[in-house]
């Protein structure tokens, strides 16, 4: 969870988070990871297809384990280091040995990792075996006519052409995608018969292959190049240019190999619009919203030009979930998607936070057209009418309104003050907007903060402060009993308050290590009060802010703690989220051994909201980790988000920890994840939180 013992995200994460698992996907390029010593520290499943050694084989070992002996021996792996070291990368064309001794012939690219101040933390490998097409431009150079015969057999397209760059033969293959035979296109010219486009712009991309043909140059591309059919077909391809060489230097023309890639793009293409995109109403998800805030103020910045952010909050919206179910919720989200686009401006940007959030991205705008921009969609609402199970329900949106103007480059700043203006306007009576000025953002986020912290402070002292149980259970049942820590507070006035409300301001504050030290113990005095319970416990799982996961004298203190009550330390499991891990990677070691070696169990909390953690997941050797609800959301309804949760599920395992599905909201999910193999699962359809002190069974 973004902030600790929140029952539900903020908003849905982007799946670009999830390169590990694509490179997993790979199938034709051996990638692996090395250290700045040249140690393999990662090996993908090509790899181990390409070279015949397993993850166990190379993990641990130095690069020249791949090379030959001869290589080894004039110190070539070094020096391909040194290089790639010195220019950020090396490219080479070379023999490779197996593990059986075999050799291939290789594409290699060795690139550099390096810190933003230029320190080097080690090398990523990309190995692509191109020994069939070595073999085809040597057989080109001495016997033209079997290379035809060879290459006619092969799956990949190919067309050969002489030094004027004229067409000299095709196999089957690029006669079906060119839609020219051999004999219409032997003696034309190559950009006749080869008719490619660059996807992005358009351009012209075949005049790019034969300059690098004429300059007897190799040029790989991926990704970029549409190949447009003699019949207007399109197929997206990737297509490399090979000259061939004679031993006296002399080029007598050159081969293009290219292959249909349409359904592998597309695939990428998918993936990457779901990681920027949310799923249900097809908006652009936090994560994108976000950047493309941080765009908008930049371009504020430099061309002096003011913007508004609307953040908007559905009124009544719980009424539908209650009385018509999730269902009916979402599709109440759908239709307002669409009635909002209807309103704003073609280049405004609308998001779905997360839930029933919505934002606003209005760039070149001044206060008087945002606020117009606000009332189309305050009013439009106000009129709109949802039909669910012959009944007629009406919502209302409370929008906080804040202008920019670059002089804040800060886009969670921007965001924030949003949100609290959103908030001002559900507290002066919802369904409005609240228009907050900049010279009233600091005070009020300041007075709402002092006021949280005074009311925490004396919640603390008066225990106002609760603790709720949350069950994780086994997928496939069992009797085993685990429970999250969930905070609440107890006002007089507003009842039981959740964290969302309070956390942020104890925070920014450092107010979290002091409540985080008083869950702990309230924890340990109820458990030691119903030794009973305790006793059938398998663990409860406390949540650690960022900042006392980063606090240095927490251990110590746990350690005081846990010598105080006749509790077992393996009774407590302790969550850090995936944002405190990538604050400070060496400090989020020490916490993790810190706990192990106490004997308490570790979770990695919200995984999946970035890419960083996976890096650092081995490392960090966590007992659990817990699948951000982003992850699975909907997975019932999209086999790619399926596909997704099953590899970091089969991550995680590999590496030895256990998977905990969180937010899981009905049954066809359950049997999904039960069908993928997560191990434990939590969310309010498998049981809601229940007060500590509730009997637990």
């Amino acid at each position: 969870m973004d902030q600790a013992h929140r029952d539900e995200p903020a908003s849905e994460q982007d799946f670009a988070e999830f390169l590990p698992c694509m490179v997993e996907k790979v199938r034709d390029y051996a990638i692996f990871i090395m250290d700045a010593t040249g140690t393999i520290r990662s090996w993908n499943k090509a790899a181990e297809a390409m070279k015949g050694y397993t993850s166990e084989d190379t993990i641990g070992s130095f690069l020249g384990l791949l090379y030959t002996e001869e290589d080894r021996k004039n110190g070539r792996p070094q020096h391909n280091l040194d290089i790639a070291a010195k220019n950020g990368t090396y490219q080479e064309e070379s023999w490779r040995q197996k593990k059986d001794g075999s050799l291939f012939w290789a594409m290699i690219e060795i690139i550099a990792i390096k810190k933003k101040n230029g320190e080097l933390k080690g090398f990523c490998k990309i190995t692509r075996d191109i020994t069939a097409g070595k073999s085809l431009q040597d057989q080109l150079t001495r016997e033209k006519e079997r290379a035809q015969v060879t290459l006619g057999a092969i799956g990949d397209a190919v067309i050969s052409v002489d030094q004027n760059s004229h067409v000299d033969y095709l196999n089957a293959k690029a006669e079906q995608m060119t839609g020219w035979s051999l004999a219409d296109a032997l003696d034309r010219p190559f950009a006749e018969v080869f008719h490619a486009i660059d996807e992005a712009t358009g351009e012209p991309q075949e005049h790019q292959l034969i300059a690098w043909l004429q300059r007897g140059q190799i040029l790989q591309r991926s990704y970029s190049a549409v190949l447009i059919s003699r019949d207007g077909t399109q197929y997206a391809i990737e297509d490399t240019a090979a000259a061939i060489r004679l031993p006296d230097g002399n080029i007598p023309g050159g081969v293009i190999v290219f292959r249909d890639v349409t359904e592998s793009r597309q695939i990428f293409k998918t993936t990457t619009y779901q990681a920027t995109h949310d799923t249900l109403t097809g908006l652009v998800n936090r994560l994108e919203f976000d950047n493309r805030l941080q765009r908008s103020l930049d371009r504020a910045s430099k061309g002096h030009t003011t913007g508004a952010v609307l953040y908007m909050d559905l009124d009544q919206f719980k009424i539908v979930n209650d009385v018509c179910g999730h269902h009916a919720g979402d599709e109440l989200l759908k239709q307002l998607a669409r009635l909002y686009r209807t309103v704003l401006r073609e280049r405004d940007t609308l998001s779905r936070l997360g839930g029933d959030e919505f934002g606003v991205i209005a760039d070149h705008c001044s206060s008087e057209e945002a606020f117009a921009i606000a009332n189309k969609i305050l009013q439009s609402t106000r009129t709109f009418q949802f039909v669910c199970k012959d009944r007629t329900f009406s919502v209302g949106v409370s929008i906080g309104l804040v202008m920019f103007d670059g002089t804040i480059n800060d886009k969670n700043m921007i965001v924030q003050q949003a949100d609290h203006a959103c908030y001002v306007a559900k507290e002066k009576g919802r369904n409005q907007i609240y228009h907050q000025l900049p010279s009233e953002s600091a005070s009020l986020q300041r007075k709402d903060d002092i006021d949280w912290v005074s009311r925490l402070n004396d919640a603390i002292r008066n225990n106002h402060l609760q603790l709720h149980l949350q069950p994780i259970a086994d997928v496939n049942g069992g009797n085993r009993s685990r429970y999250e820590v969930l905070l609440r507070l107890q006002t007089p006035g507003e009842g039981l308050v959740l964290p969302e409300r309070f956390l942020p301001a104890a925070e920014r504050y450092s107010l979290m290590p002091v409540i985080d030290r008083w869950v702990v113990r309230r924890v340990l005095t109820w458990m030691e009060e119903n030794l009973d319970q305790a006793e059938k416990l398998d663990f409860c799982s406390i949540n650690l802010a960022p900042t006392t996961a980063m606090d240095g004298t927490f251990l110590a203190d746990l350690g005081t703690l846990l010598g105080e009550y006749r509790i077992a330390a393996e009774k407590l499991c302790f969550e850090i989220t995936e944002t405190a891990v990538l604050t400070d990677i060496r400090k989020s070691l020490a916490m993790v051994g810190g706990l192990r070696a106490l004997g308490c169990k570790v979770a990695l909390d919200s995984f999946g909201k970035g890419m960083g953690s996976f890096a650092h997941l081995k490392r960090l050797s966590a007992d659990f980790v817990k699948l951000d609800p982003s992850l699975i959301a909907r997975m019932t309804n999209d086999t790619i988000d399926a596909e997704v949760v099953k590899s970091v599920n089969d991550i995680v395992h590999v590496m030895g920890a256990e998977t905990i599905a969180q937010g899981v909201e009905d049954q066809a999910t359950v049997d999904a994840l039960a069908r993928i193999g997560i191990d434990y699962i939590q969310g309010h359809w498998i049981a809601s939180p229940v007060a500590l002190g509730s009997s637990l069974h």
